[in-house]
């Protein structure tokens, strides 16, 4: 009981006046949405010209280009202003868009790396030296 009435006390302070904890928040949630946004082009650049087994993407072309890349890229930028707006709104989901955003980032990433350690050393692009 104790604990719930100090984070109570706690919570209500900070509604009332924004404190550094605030903008530690906002400063890593705007952080996570551009991991966000590098994970996807991460992926994309792993993806393309290999075929695409997603149906949304593919839409017609069996391999990943510039119409699967725009698609990606307008789902990634939907969903980024929706959680702005919601944020924006509601300040305390902040923190689950931060580890929403994080969670989505590490998986992204993940897909892409696997992407390029599994290329043929034929497939793969030379290095730019």
């Amino acid at each position: 009981m104790l604990l719930f009435g100090g984070l109570t006390m706690s919570a209500a302070s900070a509604a009332e006046k924004p404190d550094k904890s605030s903008h530690l928040h906002a400063a890593l949630w705007r952080v996570s949405q551009a991991l966000v946004v590098g994970a996807n082009v991460a992926d994309s650049a792993s993806s393309w010209g290999k075929y695409e087994a997603n149906p949304v993407l593919n839409h017609g072309a069996p391999r990943f280009g510039f119409g699967a890349c725009a698609i990606k890229m307008a789902v990634v930028a939907g969903g980024l202003t929706t959680q702005q707006l919601v944020v924006r709104k509601d300040p305390r989901r902040m923190r689950l868009s931060t580890a929403a955003n994080l969670a989505v980032t590490g998986a992204l990433s993940a897909v892409a790396v696997r992407i390029w350690v599994s290329q043929h050393p034929s497939e793969q692009r030379p290095d730019r030296r």
